[in-house]
């Protein structure tokens, strides 16, 4: 029988090839090429309140752009991954500050 750990590195492998077509060690890659923080708001992925998620085109290549906090994918997410929308949202809350 597998141990846990082992058991759970081979179901995140599986995981990541599946859902987006990539490994561990690409993931470790972006992470280490954005300096280990979320591109969008700046915080690190390391905190231990933020949740690296793994941003991706949501069409048939599954293509992953990057890693993020939960809270940006999610913003990129809502905004239906349209830039038009973020840069109106963008302005909106500039002019209002």
């Amino acid at each position: 029988m597998l141990d846990l750990q082992r058991r759970k590195s081979i179901e995140n492998k599986s995981q990541l090839k599946l859902l987006y077509n990539t490994t561990p060690e690409h993931v470790a890659e972006l992470k280490l090429r954005q300096r280990g923080v979320c591109p969008g708001c700046g915080r690190s992925l390391d905190d231990p309140d933020v949740r690296p998620t793994i941003d991706h085109v949501h069409d048939r290549t599954k293509r992953v752009r990057g890693i993020l906090c939960n809270h940006c994918n999610l913003v990129i997410g809502h905004a239906y991954e349209n830039p038009e929308i973020l840069r109106a949202l963008a302005n909106y809350v500039e002019a209002n500050r």
